[in-house]
């Protein structure tokens, strides 16, 4: 029968000391389970542990699938050649990754509760198991304890709602940049997590999934992470193109008259009201020769596509036909 929990045995005998005496002073039942939980360790092999873990797992899937939300955020106004941030969309994104980042902290808490197998008692069998709770919050601390801490910060939280409107001078672009930069440097510690938890579930239970539908399933959940954070990161770069090449024309109109300010580009400049900015807006040629140029480089890239798709459906239709007459 696989242990679940596991203690020194003069704690347990402590604890059933304490048990008695609770009986025969009918003391509260708190200080009993207080006394339950100082004393508990975690065995990694126990039945507990491992569904911990596949939950942990699935937390850690969904955050992934999150985190490229915030770069859907950003939104170019038709007609009014200026960007916003949709907030409402962000309250809703922030308190779903928010949830997800408790299960980081939770994770983190059970590992300072979770006995380890001493590395010079490996070569017996399944090892000896540390319990010593001083023991086991030393080597976490020096091992694995800084990786899962970068994983749990909300720094998008924080990014969000302090940051971006404390620096709002900087321009939208500048703003959606930062943002991509923590976002994408925040999944290299989360990816750390991913990993060492896949492989420690198949350690414990041999397999990821009990049935190979389940399996499937898994590797198909994989494949529409990596896409979704691909499409998420090509939307965000289109629309710093987008405001990159809206700040290069309106830096050639600042001298024109009416002049063009970064400001214009930011759309809470509509809702001041500014009749200077209406009247730039009647005169300006800004939308006009940008739409030029991202239709040129739409077509430009159709025709990429077209080229390589025609090169696929060649390759490919040859080594049907080579399969069909000549592999046989």
């Amino acid at each position: 029968m696989i242990r679940i929990f596991s203690s020194p045995a003069s704690h347990l005998r402590q604890f059933r000391r304490n048990i008695t005496n609770q009986a025969a002073v009918d003391t509260d039942e708190p200080n009993s389970l207080s006394i339950l939980w100082h004393y508990q360790i975690l065995d990694p092999s126990s039945d507990i542990v491992n569904h911990w873990n596949h939950i942990f797992l699935i937390s850690c899937l969904i955050s992934l699938f999150i985190d490229p939300l915030y770069f859907y955020l950003p939104y170019v106004v038709n007609g009014e050649a200026c960007m916003s941030s949709d907030n409402n969309v962000s309250v809703l994104i922030t308190y779903c990754r928010t949830i997800f980042d408790v299960f980081y902290l939770l994770h983190i808490l059970m590992k300072f509760r979770m006995a380890f197998v001493a590395p010079g008692s490996r070569v017996f069998g399944r090892g000896e198991l540390v319990m010593d709770p001083r023991q086991i919050r030393m080597r976490y601390l020096k091992s694995d304890f800084i990786i899962d801490l970068t994983a749990a910060l909300p720094l998008p939280q924080i990014l969000i709602w302090y940051i971006i409107p404390a620096t709002k001078s900087g321009g939208t672009g500048q703003s959606n940049n930062t943002l991509a930069l923590i976002v994408l440097i925040q999944y290299i510690p989360r990816l750390f997590v991913i990993f060492p938890l896949n492989q420690r579930i198949i350690k414990t239970t041999g397999f990821i999934a009990k049935t190979a539908w389940a399996g499937a399933a898994y590797n198909l959940l994989l494949y529409l992470l990596a896409s979704h954070i691909l499409g998420a990161s090509w939307y965000l770069a289109s629309i710093g193109r987008q405001h990159s090449c809206w700040t290069e024309r309106c830096t050639e109109e600042f001298e024109r008259i009416p002049p063009c300010h970064l400001k214009f580009l930011d759309c809470s400049s509509i809702e001041t009201g500014s009749l200077e900015r209406q009247y730039w807006l009647n005169m300006t040629r800004v939308l006009k020769v940008v739409t030029q140029k991202m239709m040129i480089l739409i077509s430009s890239l159709g025709c990429l596509l077209k080229l390589l798709l025609a090169k696929l459906l060649h390759h490919f239709s040859l080594r049907s036909i080579f399969t069909a007459f000549g592999g046989a």
